[in-house]
């Protein structure tokens, strides 16, 4: 029987914290594959199935699908240059406990805005967790919305 020995080159660490290496990914040698009749690149991995449990966190929250629709609005607002998407974020999730999804889509620079001007338009998804909202509903919280942006942040509709 022949004796082999193996020498680790290069191996991929894969780590998590706090419980740190939990184990090793490498490719086989072609010469060791070749002798086993493969013919391709032969991969393997070494787990540490003790350190995965470890690192595996709290149990997932489930949370059931909504039982009534949501609203999806688009807005597009021009600002100053210096206000960042997560101040415009966080305004638009503070205006209103209907909001549940904000999405950034696009950016637009222009001289046309005027001078360090740019506009951000975003996908909003609004929903009550309870009934189905009322047209009345959805338009006191877009303009609530509008409101925070124009006087918390200086932004105008486009």
């Amino acid at each position: 029987m022949k004796s082999f020995t193996y020498t680790i080159v290069d191996p991929v660490g894969i780590h998590a914290r706090p419980a740190g290496l939990l184990g090793t990914l490498g490719q086989i040698h072609p010469h060791v594959a070749g002798n086993y009749g493969v013919d391709a690149e032969l991969y393997a991995a070494e787990l540490r199935f003790d350190a995965l449990y470890e690192s595996k966190g709290s149990q997932p929250l489930y949370q059931p699908l909504p039982k009534f629709p949501a609203v999806t609005r688009d807005i597009a607002v021009v600002c100053d240059e210096a206000v960042s998407c997560g101040d415009l974020t966080d305004t638009i999730r503070s205006a209103s406990k209907l909001v549940q999804e904000v999405q950034l889509f696009d950016i637009y620079r222009s001289e046309a805005l005027g001078k360090d001007k740019k506009s951000m338009a975003f996908s909003l998804v609004l929903a009550a967790p309870d009934k189905e909202l009322e047209p009345a509903e959805v338009d006191r919280a877009m303009k609530k919305i509008v409101s925070d942006l124009k006087f918390k942040k200086g932004a105008e509709m486009r």
